[in-house]
């Protein structure tokens, strides 16, 4: 399944779709989030916000950006690794990257197929404090697309993301 998945994404330079977003705040509040999303294999990826409307997260070469409620916050990817494992997953998941996700994670990698899906699922290792402690991807079987991609911190604090492929 990994090889299917890997294969089916290494020719995909870039593609546009509606996506969804839940945040889950630690206190178990959800946070609901909407817009398109933008993607291009040779590293960029631009999410325009319709809800809440005018916030943005954009990958670049060098940087990511989040602009939240009017003020923008700008990470060097170099320099902060926290907004670079973030940038990482994001790109890696989209592009079908599963084992270099689990590799540069130090993530034990599972995948099920649960018959419309391909589900992919890293834990960390026990005792992880920083980063993700799980990151479960859900594949169509049909195309191997990403279509969700749930990212839990070891803070508590989740993102839930579906994309809204066109058929």
């Amino acid at each position: 399944m990994l090889d299917r998945i890997e294969k089916a994404n290494q020719n995909v330079t870039q593609f546009a779709c509606p996506f969804s977003q839940v945040r889950v705040l630690v206190t178990k509040n959800k946070v609901q989030m909407a817009g398109d999303l933008s993607y291009d294999a040779s590293g960029l990826l631009s999410m325009v916000y319709s809800r809440p409307e005018g916030d943005l997260f954009e990958i670049t070469a060098t940087h990511l950006v989040m602009k939240n409620g009017g003020k923008e916050r700008r990470f060097e990817l170099a320099k902060t690794p926290m907004m670079r494992r973030l940038a990482d997953c994001l790109l890696k998941s989209l592009s079908g990257q599963i084992r270099s996700l689990a590799a540069e994670n130090d993530a034990v990698c599972q995948v099920m197929d649960d018959g419309r899906f391909y589900v992919v699922t890293y834990e960390a290792p026990e005792g992880t404090s920083v980063g993700y402690s799980r990151i479960l991807i859900r594949y169509r079987k049909t195309d191997c697309r990403l279509v969700a991609l749930e990212l839990y911190e070891s803070s508590g604090l989740a993102n839930l993301y579906t994309l809204q492929h066109a058929d």
